[in-house]
């Protein structure tokens, strides 16, 4: 079944109990609406930087800028425009999910990765979305979730309401983070660290 952004805010909006929508467009004033169409981005957001979530996961390889930094760093690379959060930087393809692999010192500066003596900078980082199909259901339903304890503060203004709508977030997203961290083969990083601690 196809998934909208409506679909994620009545779903925030039921929790409330209150009315649903039909559209973020600025001619549906009900109150309900007002305040999705304000927090439903910020809440979008937040939800997707504070976990790594596979579904809206990307990786490039970003060739250095003509323009180098005026001082210390040698190169400097345009993140991309969907560009959220970063999860991992290398000078290294190989070293990328390696939790010992070789790590290069950079900095975000200005919407660019700045590098010292690096040729290409390979980037892991957390997308915004452009389909909400894309957003597998765990974190659809930790948007959901988190917007309904966010717009509860303007809709509700009830102090245990939002109490009680915080601790659903948690229970939410935490069951989300389990399921989306049993999408990966984690043995790789488990070996890395039974080595290190043996000492081989």
């Amino acid at each position: 079944m196809a998934r909208t952004e409506v679909d994620i805010a009545n779903a925030a909006l039921a929790k409330l109990g209150a009315g649903l929508i039909t559209s973020f467009k600025d001619t549906a004033t009900t109150a309900e609406a007002v305040a999705v169409r304000a927090r439903y981005p910020f809440c979008v957001d937040f939800v997707l930087r504070i976990h790594p979530w596979n579904c809206v996961t990307q990786r490039v390889a970003l060739a250095p800028d003509a323009q180098a930094p005026a001082f210390y760093y040698t190169q400097q690379f345009s993140i991309p425009a969907d560009f959220l959060k970063a999860q991992d930087v290398s000078d290294d393809p190989e070293g990328q999910d390696v939790p010992f692999g070789r790590r290069p010192q950079y900095a975000f500066e200005n919407n660019k990765i700045l590098m010292y003596n690096v040729s290409v900078c390979y980037l892991r980082y957390t997308a915004r979305y452009s389909d909400p199909n894309q957003l597998d259901e765990g974190c659809a339903s930790s948007i959901a979730a988190y917007l309904a304890y966010d717009i509860s503060k303007l809709l509700l203004q009830n102090d245990e309401s939002q109490k009680f709508l915080y601790e659903q977030f948690a229970k939410t997203i935490d069951t989300a983070r389990a399921e989306n961290a049993q999408d990966k083969d984690t043995s790789a990083v488990a070996d890395y660290y039974d080595i290190a601690r043996r000492g081989w």
